[in-house]
């Protein structure tokens, strides 16, 4: 369906979110017509205007970014006439489902067609000093982790459009 619209709107905190977001637009390129906004540099006008909308949220902590919560409190019916997606990149595996329950609201969470966990990375250049600290004293972490989300994406990009 080369005429589906689809709207990628994510909020990121080091950019692992964004990366992630790329992939999956990436992906879908040639399936669809593919929009994404930054929370953090504007929203789209019309949720209307997509025939599926992604939603993807990175969690510190067990709280979304606050760009998200406040975009989801105010566009949920809107949401909810559309395919929704959403994603939450995070690094406490332990706490996954937790973390999902924690970036959206019910309304959303129940509505949508998947709710998935997206293994985050730990980017210690784009931290600051007591951040770095934190990540060596609580959980060891001595140098950055990347991750390759090109696999995740295409398997979620012929999920979203076929």
């Amino acid at each position: 369906m080369k005429d589906m619209r689809i709207g990628i709107i994510y909020s990121t905190k080091y950019g692992t979110t964004a990366k992630f977001c790329a992939a999956l637009s990436s992906c879908l390129d040639g399936r669809a017509v593919v929009e994404m906004f930054n929370l953090r540099d504007g929203r789209p006008e019309d949720i209307g205007r997509y025939d599926a909308v992604v939603l993807a949220t990175s969690v510190y902590a067990g709280k979304p970014r606050s760009e998200m919560a406040r975009f989801c409190a105010s566009n949920g019916e809107a949401l909810c006439g559309r395919r929704l997606f959403l994603f939450v990149c995070g690094m406490d595996l332990e706490h996954r489902e937790q973390d999902k329950e924690a970036a959206f609201p019910p309304l959303l969470r129940n509505h949508a067609e998947e709710t998935t966990f997206v293994e985050g990375e730990f980017l210690l250049h784009r931290m600051n000093i007591a951040e770095r600290l934190l990540l060596r004293v609580f959980f060891k972490v001595k140098r950055s982790l990347s991750r390759d989300y090109t696999s995740m994406a295409n398997d979620i990009a012929l999920r979203i459009s076929p």
